[in-house]
């Protein structure tokens, strides 16, 4: 009850992670609750799962949820949910560039109840810090392992950084069809040349890496909150 600041909660306003199941083993509530309580601030942060995006958001209008940490697997409705509404408004910059480029959001919030969503995509310069800024990563071979929408981000990210990248998937028809490039099968994926490895797959019943192949990575992020365990 304290982590969640309940006795609190009639002065605080709400945000949420919103996803699928993972969510519900996310250190998230426990770590933002106490920033917040630390520097005064008036926020709640909660979790909560969903069967779909529109699910999600319903239950965000009764709680007065005003922001929204998204995660998998509705980082791309998260996307088309404000692209069909600026598309309707005709106006303003409801999205930023790496969301727009990406075509996903992990960051949804709006300023007041009446007013316009907004998205943001931090998930793409986000990595880039990680590994140490583009001219870090610029002209080096790079090997992103999945083929959702975390993936794409990263793909985008290292691309705009003069990266050479290639993508390994288990499931390659998730993968936008307008993107460059289609995944290679994830049974390749040890074959492809890199000297940077992004794993954003949460791996349940397969192995991150072959454990009979060499690893020459030089640089490794893990961008997977792991599908169980901690």
């Amino acid at each position: 009850a304290r982590r969640y600041r309940l006795r609190e909660h009639a002065t605080l306003r709400p945000l949420a992670l919103i996803g699928g199941p993972s969510v519900l083993r996310s250190p998230g509530p426990r770590v933002y609750n106490a920033l917040f309580a630390q520097f005064g601030l008036p926020y709640q942060y909660l979790a909560y799962s969903a069967d779909s995006f529109e699910q999600a958001l319903a239950l965000g209008e009764r709680l007065g949820v005003f922001g929204y940490s998204v995660t998998q697997p509705f980082k791309r409705d998260a996307w088309r949910f404000v692209a069909d509404q600026a598309e309707e408004l005709a106006a303003g910059p409801y999205l930023d560039d790496w969301a727009r480029e990406t075509e996903a959001v992990n960051s949804l919030w709006r300023a007041a109840p009446s007013a316009p969503w907004r998205g943001r995509n931090t998930d793409a310069p986000a990595l880039l810090d990680v590994l140490g800024g583009p001219g870090a990563v610029a002209a080096r071979s790079a090997l992103v392992l999945g083929a959702g929408a975390t993936a794409m981000s990263a793909a985008v990210a290292l691309r705009r950084a003069g990266a050479r990248v290639t993508l390994a998937a288990r499931r390659p028809e998730s993968f936008p069809a307008r993107s460059s490039g289609a995944p290679v099968p994830w049974a390749l994926r040890a074959a492809q040349e890199h000297e940077i490895l992004v794993n954003t797959t949460p791996l349940v019943d397969d192995s991150l890496w072959p454990p009979e192949a060499p690893l020459a990575t030089q640089a490794f992020a893990d961008l997977a909150f792991p599908a169980q365990g901690t």
